[in-house]
C-alpha cells in the first residue's frame, strides 16, 4: 500500500493533478504573501509559499478523525477540516543559491504551484538556482521541478537527494521520464552528510525511504528544515502518535516525530516546517504532557 501511494504521488508529476489519496481539497485560502526573508548567521534565507489547501477531516489523511477533531477544537479551530500549507526554502551564501524542495508545480490544488512566482518576488530567476535539495520525492515536493511543457524548470541546478529516496523514485510506476530527465544532474547525499558548506542532510526516518531534514548553519546559528516529519501545526505536534496516511513506515515515523519534538523543545531548536502556516518558522515548547508550536512570525505574514 505504501509503495502504491508513493507511485501515485510521483505519477502526478507527469500526469493528473495531485491531491492526497481519498481527500480532494474542499476549499482554498487566499495567500497574503509568497515570501518571507530572514537570516541564519551570514546566510540569507527566504521562505517561499507554494500554496495551501483545506482538506476534510475524514480520517483519510490524519487519523483517527475523532482525535483530530478533539485537538482542533482545543485550539479553537474548525473540526470538520484542516489547512495544510506547502512551502519551500531558499538559501543564498553569496556563491550558491540553494532551493530546498520544489512544491506542487502544476499538479496541485488550484491555489498552489506558486513557487516560480515566489522566486520572482524574491528576485531570483529559475536559471539562477545552483542546487536543489529534495527532502523526499512526494508530489508536493518534486512536482515543481517540471513546467507545463514537461521540461525541467531549474535547468542549471544540481539535484541533491538521498540515495534511498532516488531509488524509490526511480522504481515508482510513471516516474521513468521524470527521473531520466533529472539523472544527469543527480548528486546523492548520505544520511547526515554534507550537501554544501553550511547545509547538511539530517536523516529523519519513517515518512519515506531516505526522508531527510536539512540543517542550515552559519556563525553558530542553526535552522532545521524538517521535511514531512510534521504536517499540521496543532495535530502533528499535540498528537504525534496519530496516524499519517502518507507515512511509509508509520511506527518509525511516529517515533521520529516524538523524538524530534522532545529534542526541539529541550534544545530550543529553530525549525522550518513546510506544511505549517506560512512562513513555517518557529520553535516547539512543552505544553504539559504534550507540545505546542510557537511561530516566530504570525501566520498570514505580513
Amino acid at each position: 500500500m505504501r509503495r502504491l501511494l508513493l507511485a501515485a504521488l510521483l505519477a502526478t508529476c507527469t500526469a493528473a493533478p495531485l491531491a492526497p489519496v481519498g481527500a480532494a481539497p474542499i476549499a482554498m485560502q487566499a495567500l497574503t504573501s509568497l515570501t518571507f526573508a530572514f537570516t541564519v548567521g551570514a546566510l540569507q534565507v527566504t521562505a517561499l509559499n507554494d500554496g495551501e489547501g483545506q482538506f476534510p477531516n475524514d480520517g483519510k489523511i490524519l487519523a483517527p478523525k475523532e482525535r483530530v477533531a478533539t485537538l482542533l477544537a482545543g485550539a479553537g479551530l474548525p473540526t470538520d477540516d484542516f489547512v495544510l500549507t506547502v512551502s519551500a526554502l531558499l538559501v543564498h551564501d553569496g556563491t550558491r543559491t540553494i532551493l530546498i524542495d520544489a512544491g506542487y508545480g502544476r499538479n496541485g490544488p488550484p491555489a498552489t504551484g506558486n513557487l516560480v512566482k515566489a522566486l520572482a518576488e524574491a528576485g531570483i530567476a529559475p536559471g539562477k538556482i545552483t542546487d536543489i535539495v529534495i527532502s523526499h520525492p512526494h508530489g508536493d515536493h518534486v512536482g515543481g521541478l517540471f513546467g507545463a511543457d514537461g521540461k525541467p524548470v531549474f535547468a542549471n541546478a544540481k539535484l541533491h537527494m538521498a540515495a534511498a529516496a532516488w531509488e524509490a523514485m526511480k522504481a515508482a510506476p510513471g516516474a521513468a521520464a521524470m527521473t531520466a530527465a533529472l539523472a544527469p544532474r543527480f548528486v546523492p547525499f548520505p544520511s547526515n552528510g554534507a550537501i554544501a558548506p553550511g547545509v547538511r542532510a539530517v536523516g529523519i526516518a519513517g515518512h519515506t525511504p531516505g526522508h531527510s531534514g536539512v540543517d542550515i548553519a552559519s556563525r553558530g546559528q542553526h535552522l532545521l528544515y524538517v521535511g514531512d516529519t510534521f504536517h499540521h501545526y496543532v495535530v502533528s505536534v499535540g498528537g504525534a502518535d496519530l496516524d499519517m496516511a502518507f507515512d511509509a513506515d508509520g511506527p518509525t515515523a511516529k517515533a521520529s516525530r516524538k523524538a524530534l519534538l522532545a529534542r526541539a523543545a529541550d534544545q530550543h531548536l529553530r525549525l522550518y516546517v513546510p506544511h505549517f502556516p506560512f512562513p513555517g518558522l518557529g520553535t516547539i515548547r512543552r505544553d504539559g504532557d504534550s507540545y505546542a508550536w510557537v511561530p516566530e512570525v504570525a501566520p498570514g505574514f505580513p
